[in-house]
């Protein structure tokens, strides 16, 4: 599953600003919204709901969770969801405010060390806000 998961979260990232064709406000519904009616052709139905889904988790919280129960006979187990979306959200975070650095991540003991080449002090605001699975401390 990891390599769907991977090949989901990066399809996610790379619609990750379709939302902000409308408008900039409510820009994560619209893009749930657009991935849900637009993605087909070539997508399976499972694919559609988790990217979607992905595609409305802000830094603060995930997704709606009427969502999740509507989607939820398509949608992996809620545990996976919640470290998809942690990724998901993550790298977004790193990405906007990242300036092109090149990042270094180390994962033990339930902690995730982030380093980094460039200052990541806007990052680290957002990270220290943002939702994440329980038992977990990020470190910037």
């Amino acid at each position: 599953h990891e390599e769907e998961y991977l090949a989901i979260i990066n399809r996610a990232l790379s619609l990750s600003d379709i939302g902000k064709i409308l408008t900039i406000y409510h820009q994560n519904r619209h893009a749930h919204y657009i991935a849900m009616q637009e993605l087909n052709y070539g997508f399976k139905h499972q694919e559609i709901a988790l990217i979607s889904l992905l595609l409305y988790s802000k830094e603060n919280k995930r997704y709606p969770k009427e969502i999740f129960q509507k989607y939820k006979i398509l949608l992996p187990a809620k545990k996976t969801i919640k470290w998809l979306s942690f990724i998901y959200t993550l790298t977004l975070l790193l990405h906007r405010n990242s300036a092109k650095a090149n990042i270094e991540f180390n994962y033990s003991n339930s902690c995730l060390k982030i380093k980094s080449d460039k200052s990541l002090y806007l990052a680290k605001e957002d990270i220290e806000n943002m939702k994440k699975p329980k038992n977990i401390k990020v470190v910037v």
